[in-house]
């Protein structure tokens, strides 16, 4: 009867042994296919500063494989690619310092690439250090979005000085064609054709510019 009950409760033990690794493997397979399928790269370091694990989106950022990758001392690996993430990574596991979304240049041979990196440390039950992560994007179109919207508020900013400028330039133009139409009217030019032929040549220019004006601040204008 002993020898029965004990091969039952082995059994049963056995049984739950094998469903909790089960529940375990299947933990692992979730965890680790979340972990490939975000956009964001992972690269964790054990103590020793080598990388022991990479997502599919570090990877494709780095432009680098496993065999590369993986079981290579982190620090030796971006000390030429990007110096700033080896010092991420000395200072997480040696001085338990982080940082949060630091913008740091990788280079690479089509040039460099923006990326925005955060360290974090791993820690057991116990708060030993056990490795470091890293995750960092790809901020390339961030970067350019901001230039581009800087790009248009430096234009806006230089339409409306331009536009006042043109109003400032307008108003003392209008005062000399005023003046040399007084000037004409009052018979001041005298029987001089020449000055006559100056007169008339500020009177036309005038014009011109001033119609030039006009069609600049229309242009300037927020009018369609």
């Amino acid at each position: 009867t002993i020898t029965s009950y004990l091969s039952i409760k082995l059994h049963s033990t056995g049984s739950e042994l094998e469903d909790t690794r089960r529940l375990l493997r299947q933990h692992r397979l979730d965890t680790n296919e979340i972990l490939q399928n975000i956009a964001s790269g992972l690269v964790t370091c054990n103590t020793a500063g080598t990388v022991v694990y990479a997502n599919d989106a570090a990877l494709r950022i780095l432009e680098t494989t496993p065999d590369e990758l993986l079981g290579q001392q982190a620090e030796r690996f971006f000390e030429n690619s990007c110096p700033d993430i080896s010092r991420m990574i000395y200072l997480a596991s040696q001085a338990q310092i982080v940082v949060s979304r630091r913008t740091v240049e990788l280079s690479q041979a089509d040039g460099g690439k923006p990326l925005a990196v955060s360290s974090s440390l791993l820690q057991n039950g116990d708060g030993k250090l056990i490795g470091v992560s890293l995750v960092f994007e790809d901020v390339s179109s961030e970067i350019k979005a901001r230039q581009l919207e800087l790009r248009g508020s430096k234009l806006a900013a230089v339409a409306e000085l331009a536009a006042s400028l043109a109003h400032e330039i307008k108003n003392p133009l209008a005062s000399i064609r005023s003046a040399v139409e007084f000037m004409i009217e009052r018979e001041q030019t005298g029987n001089d054709p020449q000055t006559a032929k100056l007169m008339k040549c500020i009177l036309k220019e005038s014009d011109r510019l001033t119609e030039l004006l006009k069609q600049f601040l229309r242009f300037a204008s927020d009018s369609p």
